[in-house]
């Protein structure tokens, strides 16, 4: 069952409800740059460490 038939089956059983699939994927899009600007950061701390390491060799 994809995505779009997933939130169309909540909204019949609990119409009065607000599901989380909306917030789950609005929460997912916003950390995206978070997540990013981090996994960029380790990379470059990574290839500083390496260098030191192989100068400290």
């Amino acid at each position: 069952m994809d995505k779009n038939r997933n939130a169309q089956a909540v909204g019949v059983a609990l119409p009065k409800t607000a599901h989380g699939l909306c917030r789950y994927h609005y929460l997912k899009e916003a950390i995206k740059p978070i997540y990013e600007a981090e996994r960029d950061a380790k990379k470059e701390l990574k290839k500083v460490i390496c260098l030191l390491s192989s100068r400290l060799s």
